[in-house]
């Protein structure tokens, strides 16, 4: 397929201890309306394209997702990790994942997930890492990109 441009996203796995940040997409976005997907998440942006140089700051763009859809600052942040690309079979797009460490404890990030406010969630909330796997089962709604980085991370199961 010559030709063929494939977009491309981000999506975070933002952890804090044992807790991973999980949002309920809003009933009205156009894709997986009430789906779960991890969070925060996002489209790349052509402000992150330096055509310079043909690179896209895909960190740089998480960061800002970090902040709008979170409402964390990026500079609680202590650590990232590029995991890799995730493609849907039935979805031209690709998504860059990239774990997010916070260094903050579990009540700022409660505080935080309770306090934002964005079109984007009905819901954020934090799910406990060994309460993942019962989640997934529960959710079948779970983003197939979401799904296929918790079973990279060994954190639900394949299949």
């Amino acid at each position: 397929r010559i030709g063929r441009v494939t977009p491309i996203g981000v999506t975070g796995v933002l952890v804090c201890g044992d807790l991973v940040v999980v949002g309920e997409r809003a009933g009205s976005v156009t894709s997986y309306p009430g789906y779960f997907e991890l969070a925060p998440s996002g489209g790349v942006d052509r402000n992150f394209f330096d055509p310079a140089t043909g690179r896209v700051d895909y960190v740089e763009q998480l960061l800002g997702e970090l902040e709008e859809e979170v409402g964390l600052d990026r500079s609680v942040v202590v650590r990232i990790e590029t995991l890799g690309v995730v493609r849907e079979l039935d979805d031209p797009c690709c998504d860059i994942c990239v774990r997010l460490d916070l260094g903050i404890d579990r009540a700022a990030l409660d505080q935080a997930l309770g306090g934002t406010v964005q079109p984007e969630y009905a819901r954020l909330f934090s799910v406990d890492r060994t309460g993942l796997r019962t989640f997934a089962n529960r959710h079948q709604e779970l983003l197939p990109t979401s799904a296929a980085i918790l079973r990279h991370l060994g954190w639900i199961k394949a299949g």
